[in-house]
């Protein structure tokens, strides 16, 4: 017959690594979206934008009477408000991105919770009979490492008593319970009271 061999030191490992890398994955890609709209690799960028503002700044206090450095001045002041505008726009929409992910990915978790308590049930079922539930048990562990991609995982197997093929099966995320066994708590994804760096 085909048996499961798995090395829990190795999972535990492999999950924890898997949640960082996630993390970091999701932070490197929204920072660099903010990085295209600060564009500082062109010409056009933030500091080459307030550099000329300040400059206009600087020859309009040499002579402030001068209407061409006055003209000047002003619509270096206007383009930097037009810069802060697209800046403060696009920075709006990579929120609303955020967030509209922030609830796919609770979508996902709990999605997952189900689908694990659903194959514990499965093996549980298979393997009191004495039957193997290897496939099912994969597929298990395949959620659980595509479950640490998005949080911090902690998996616990449990025989129940005497009864052989019987296990009680926790997954914890971030320390709060998920999956106990044949049951799957869901997460809720609710807007904060306390708007933070809002207008």
């Amino acid at each position: 017959g085909v048996e499961q061999v798995r090395d829990a030191y190795y999972d535990v490992k492999y999950r924890s690594n898997n949640t960082l890398f996630g993390e970091y994955d999701a932070k490197q890609y929204y920072m660099a979206e903010i990085e295209n709209y600060y564009n500082e690799i062109q010409l056009e960028g933030f500091t080459t934008t307030f550099d000329d503002m300040f400059e206009s700044i600087q020859e309009l206090q040499k002579d402030p009477g001068n209407l061409k450095v006055r003209t000047q001045m002003t619509n270096y002041a206007s383009s930097f408000c037009e810069y802060f505008n697209y800046i403060s726009s696009n920075l709006g929409k990579v929120q609303k991105e955020i967030n509209y992910e922030i609830g796919n990915q609770v979508s996902k978790i709990n999605s997952i919770g189900i689908q694990i308590s659903q194959l514990t049930k499965q093996i549980n079922t298979l393997e009191v009979l004495g039957g193997m539930a290897s496939d099912l048990r994969d597929q298990r562990s395949v959620l659980v490492d595509e479950l640490s991609q998005i949080v911090e995982v902690d998996v616990q197997e449990i025989p129940v008593g005497n009864r052989v093929g019987v296990s009680s099966y926790f997954v914890r995320i971030n320390g709060q319970l998920l999956v106990d066994t044949y049951n799957a708590n869901e997460l809720e994804c609710v807007p904060r009271r306390d708007k933070v760096n809002m207008d």
